[in-house]
């Protein structure tokens, strides 16, 4: 079953002017991996339909509704930790290291890798520096379906040329989503 976080009609952001990323790179956990679109399918639930992420096997997932390449708005990505290609095992594995503050009764922060560059890349080859501003960790198994739906407040559109990247964590049972920015 998909592990992503559910979207509830996510409002779209991408202007299509700009071009979709291919591979991404965060040279300080040693990730480099490829990037495909990512789709969602919708699931009927007690609280009736809902859209859910359909995350790639083996690669990272960009979101199609999300911003491109050089537009501004949320481009996000979404990729496993644990099963399949492991693509961003590496991320759960830093924060398992991270000293943390707790935000709220959901949420906690790293600076662990504040700084950081991710760079992006076209299929053209063209690549997008990008500096990690944030790093959270929220709670999304055993919480209330509107606590979830808060959650995803990480992949809406944005003002500003942003890129968020998210998986799960721990690797042992992804109770908590990932998030970095």
């Amino acid at each position: 079953a998909p592990t992503a976080a559910p979207v509830v009609s996510a409002p779209v952001s991408s202007t299509g002017q700009g071009p979709e990323p291919v591979r991404l790179a965060l040279p300080a956990l040693k990730i480099d991996a490829p990037v495909v679109q990512m789709n969602w399918q919708v699931v009927n639930t007690a609280q009736g339909p809902r859209s859910e992420w359909v995350i790639p096997k083996n690669e990272a997932g960009w979101h199609i509704n999300s911003a491109r390449m050089r537009e501004q708005g949320n481009l996000v990505i979404s990729g496993h930790n644990n099963i399949y290609g492991r693509v961003f095992l590496k991320i759960s594995q830093a924060w398992d290291d991270a000293p943390r503050v707790k935000v709220d009764d959901f949420t906690d922060r790293s600076d662990i890798l504040k700084g950081r560059t991710l760079t992006l890349y076209d299929a053209a080859g063209n690549a997008r520096q990008y500096q990690i501003t944030d790093f959270l960790r929220v709670r999304d198994t055993g919480v209330s379906y509107e606590q979830r739906v808060k959650n995803g407040r990480f992949m809406n559109p944005t003002e500003s040329e942003q890129v968020t990247i998210i998986t799960c964590w721990p690797p042992t049972n992804n109770t908590h989503r990932l998030v970095v920015i």
